[in-house]
């Protein structure tokens, strides 16, 4: 492929917006002059027209020539447009390939990183936002650019004067956020849970919007974990249905129980599900006792009323609190997804507050904190030996591996 180029130019550039790696869909930038001319030459609008003669729309869908493959076109201006295919890197090559056919060149996306630019602190920025999967996720990731560099260079400043004391409060400062940093690049699991029949798969279905999970009367109709991808409030999750906890019937439906336990075992957050179309019993109790849910749903709500009556006829033990949805009427779940991201993530940092985002500046800041902690050398030589190895990381990661010790 040819060689990268300044992204100012305005020669024919096409780049790569999606990271490198499987997935449903990827998006190939083109700008620059003669853009609109390379896209007519291959894309072949399913309307049978001519490109130029629907350009002004700024969504068109067809096929890209070269290949046969399905692609959206959407034009951002009259030499800047976007190409949204199959994911994957053979699709985006062929196109990429298709289009250097034409006299692009391969460069970088707008607003792209200075490739002069050194500091790793920002690098790591750069490096991690690929790996953000909603755009609230990405929107957050994208405030350390100018935000955790500018700390740092507080940080680097304050030991530079030897104030040991504030030096610290600043390390602390940036790391007590530095866990929440980490987790907008990963994906926590929440498990529904619970006895056969009680409608985990519904909800699941209702969450996500569509039929991801087989709904069957049947008790036990889910052997296997069954799990989706999906976000909540912009926050991105893994939902998984498991098999209904009770003495299985079958050694298919026992692996299936086996499973859904380790499942539980390595959850962010557990929600278990109860039927409250019947009185609450002591399965039912037991089962609420051995999970330690973070949520406990009470579905089926919309048949809740014979229930309660049966209850107090029986004079059964009392429901415990619990959040009520009816999955089949779709009641409760835009609360459930509320409740869930609130129980993920209970506080934000503020708007201004500087965090690593990458578990390499992590560690180089630990690394900081345990040079200023050491017990040895007068407070002078640890401020020293502190910037020095900041500084190490700030102008160039590959350098960083020197230790405090080491210093």
């Amino acid at each position: 492929m040819a060689n990268l180029v300044d992204n100012e130019t305005t020669a024919l550039v096409c780049c790569r917006l999606t990271a490198a790696g499987r997935g449903a869909i990827a998006v190939v930038e083109v700008r620059g002059t003669g853009a609109s001319r390379a896209i007519e030459d291959v894309f072949r609008p399913f309307s049978q027209r001519a490109y130029r003669e629907v350009a002004h729309r700024k969504l068109v869908y067809g096929t890209w020539a070269p290949t046969g493959e399905d692609v959206v076109v959407c034009r951002l201006s009259s030499e800047h447009f976007e190409i949204h295919c199959h994911g994957g890197t053979a699709a985006v090559d062929s196109i990429v390939s298709s289009l250097a056919d034409r006299g692009a060149v391969e460069g970088m996306p707008l607003g792209s990183p200075d490739p002069t630019d050194t500091n790793a602190w920002r690098d790591e920025v750069w490096r991690t936002l690929p790996q953000a999967t909603t755009e609230l996720t990405a929107s957050l990731i994208l405030r350390q650019l100018s935000l955790l560099p500018a700390a740092i260079e507080e940080l680097h400043t304050l030991l530079q004067d030897r104030q040991v004391e504030e030096a610290m409060g600043s390390v602390d400062q940036i790391l007590t956020w530095s866990d929440f940093g980490l987790s907008l690049t990963r994906t926590p699991s929440v498990v529904l849970c619970g006895q056969p029949n009680v409608g985990k798969s519904s909800l699941i279905n209702a969450i996500v919007g569509f039929q991801r999970a087989i709904v069957h009367a049947s008790a036990g109709t889910t052997r296997d974990v069954v799990s989706q991808r999906t976000a909540v409030d912009g926050w991105p999750i893994e939902l998984s249905d498991t098999a209904g906890l009770r003495d299985a019937e079958s050694p298919i439906e026992g692996l299936g129980i086996e499973n859904a336990h380790r499942k539980i075992e390595k959850a962010r957050l557990v929600i278990g599900v109860f039927d409250a179309s019947r009185a609450w019993n002591d399965r039912d109790q037991e089962l609420l006792d051995r999970l330690d849910c973070d949520i406990v749903v009470h579905n089926k709500s919309d048949r809740a009323a014979s229930a309660s009556h049966h209850a107090i006829e029986k004079n059964d033990a009392p429901r415990p609190a619990g959040l009520a949805t009816s999955a089949t009427q779709n009641e409760g779940i835009e609360q459930l997804v509320q409740l869930i991201a609130n129980k993920l993530v209970p506080e934000l940092p503020a708007a201004d507050a500087a965090w690593c985002v990458s578990s390499d500046a992590v560690c180089r800041l630990r690394d900081v904190r345990d040079c200023l902690l050491a017990d040895r050398g007068a407070p002078d030589d640890r401020c020293d030996r502190a910037a020095q190895l900041l500084q190490l990381f700030s102008s160039n990661k590959s350098e960083a591996t020197t230790t405090g010790d080491e210093l």
